[in-house]
């Protein structure tokens, strides 16, 4: 659908930033459902000639749970979960793409989420070193 979404408004301007840590955590809703979760290198191959700005985050779900959209449970380091993000980095690379990477952990908390826990800011701030550390580590290992 995103792809179409591009296809339609058809401007060398309009680009896409990509997280590849959403797609396993959200529905494919093609068919009927119950809805199977989407793939998240099959929607960066749908989309990838679009794509200006790569957001990292890695998921897998773990569970389902109806009173919180993303469960923290369900984060894991870049291209540990189910986002196929060590992949996707070496064919953006191997194909050119020199955009930014930011990061995005949500593994001690997800701040967009009711529960989160802004009380744990020394956990916070080196769970994001450490994911920028691992990010970096796996974006030198797909240049080689």
């Amino acid at each position: 659908m995103c792809g179409e979404m591009v296809e339609k408004i058809d401007s060398p301007n309009f680009k896409l930033l990509f997280d590849p840590g959403n797609p396993p955590l959200t529905d494919l809703r093609i068919g009927e459902g119950p809805y199977e979760k989407q793939k998240s290198w099959d929607f960066y191959t749908a989309v990838k000639d679009h794509i200006s700005y790569v957001h990292i985050k890695d998921s897998r779900l773990k569970e389902e749970k109806p009173d919180c959209l993303f469960p923290p449970s369900s984060f894991y380091f870049p291209g540990e979960g189910g986002g196929d993000v060590e992949a996707i980095v070496k064919d953006l690379l191997a194909n050119g793409y020199d955009g930014p990477f930011s990061i995005e952990p949500h593994m001690d908390v997800v701040f967009h989420e009711e529960d989160n826990n802004h009380t744990k800011a020394d956990a916070l701030k080196a769970n994001y070193v450490e994911y920028g550390k691992r990010l970096m580590a796996l974006v030198e290992r797909c240049r080689a």
